[in-house]
């Protein structure tokens, strides 16, 4: 059976060879080029990942065609994004390979292990847990293991509370204010996600450059210079295949590819260029009117 329909998409494939306007690349392409010829040819991801298995041998997950989709620029346009899909992936903003994939970055640069990671009891942990557990065991120290996974409340760490106190005096504290303003005003509602995805698409540009203003001044209190890492015992090869299953890089921007679709359709203008704010009077008026769009277009669904 298996064979059978091996063969039978084998022959599909070898019509569409003939029948598609776009070149084929060879059978000894790369899994970008693959990717970039199925993806033109207007297949799915998922229909993407059997052809590469069940045609070019090459096993390899959803989310790491998606990646290399974002990194070769490949995407649809001019097209009528569905509200419940662009929902489902904001929602998904919140997956914790992202957060995995700061951990992972960390031990390639520094290449070496945490000998103890604290964190809150937060969902997005769950995977670095996993993987600092992992990675440490068997290592026979008295931290190794699960042992080297600790989960407490933010509120007993001296160090991560006079950090969150600077970032608040510096502008934590006036954000904060002005979304608050917002939602008593009936501009913003939290309960939305897409009025969620209005606020970082508007007003993340000009948060991060606050926060690159704070890191390029603030000095953190040395409490000692002890080093609390311990030696890596796999290769860097074995790190890069946990990244490439694991991790998953934080949209551009900050929001969703699909969203950014949806900004597309409302403006007719390219987001990442022609729409990002310079300063706050700009940020506010772009966030009032694409809070009117997104309402008006949900009243029509």
């Amino acid at each position: 059976m298996l064979e059978l329909a091996f063969f039978k998409i084998t022959i599909c494939i070898s019509i569409l060879h003939i029948v598609n306007a776009i070149p084929y690349p060879g059978d000894h392409a790369s899994v970008e080029e693959y990717v970039a010829y199925y993806f033109n040819s207007v297949y799915t991801t998922k229909e993407i990942c059997g052809f590469l298995l069940l045609v070019h041998g090459i096993l390899i997950s959803a989310s790491t065609i998606e990646r290399i989709k974002r990194r070769l620029g490949l995407r649809r346009r001019h097209c009528r994004t569905d509200i419940s899909r662009v929902l489902q992936k904001i929602r998904e903003l919140h997956r914790e390979g992202y957060i995995a994939k700061f951990y992972l970055d960390l031990i390639k640069k520094r290449r070496c292990l945490p000998r103890l990671i604290r964190s809150d009891a937060g969902t997005e942990n769950v995977l670095v847990k996993n993987l600092q557990i992992a990675l440490r065991y068997g290592q026979n120290d008295e931290l190794s293991g699960s042992k080297s996974f600790l989960i407490g409340r933010s509120t007993g760490n001296q160090r991560i509370e006079r950090l969150w106190r600077d970032l608040s005096e510096s502008f934590i504290h006036f954000w904060r204010n002005k979304f608050l303003d917002f939602s008593s005003l009936g501009i913003f509602r939290t309960s939305n996600l897409l009025h969620i995805e209005c606020v970082r698409f508007c007003f993340l540009p000009l948060i991060r450059r606050q926060l690159q203003t704070f890191m390029d001044t603030w000095k953190p209190e040395i409490y000692d210079t002890m080093d609390y890492s311990c030696p890596l015992q796999c290769t860097m090869e074995n790190v890069d295949e946990l990244a490439e299953e694991y991790a998953e890089d934080w949209p551009e921007g900050g929001c969703c590819e699909e969203f950014l679709e949806l900004i597309r359709f409302l403006t007719n203008e390219e987001p990442q260029h022609a729409l990002i704010p310079n300063n706050l009077d700009e940020a506010i008026i772009l966030f009032c009117v694409l809070i009117d769009m997104c309402d008006e277009l949900i009243l029509h669904v």
